[in-house]
């Protein structure tokens, strides 16, 4: 699944939320919050094996630039990703 697909898909769960009827909202955004939790978690495997096939330095470098990223690109996605 590529970020994209990730936010699209979170996209679609919080449209969904949205117009769910009031006693299906709450269950619709817990869906959401799954959503951007795992697609978190799976932009920071993709980071981090990444990283581990440079140096040190440029490791550390890329995370930082990475997370720049994603705070730019995929915003729903980066509030939990520095800590992953």
């Amino acid at each position: 699944m590529t970020p994209r697909h990730l936010h699209a898909l979170a996209w679609l769960a919080l449209l969904t939320g949205c117009n769910a009827p009031r006693d299906e909202a709450e269950e619709k955004y817990g869906d959401y919050v799954d959503v951007v939790e795992t697609g978190t978690e799976l932009l920071a495997d993709l980071r981090d094996h990444f990283a581990a096939t440079l140096d040190e330095q440029t490791s550390e470098a890329y995370e930082e630039e990475f997370n720049r990223a994603v705070l730019k690109r995929l915003p729903r996605f980066a509030l939990e990703i520095e800590n992953r």
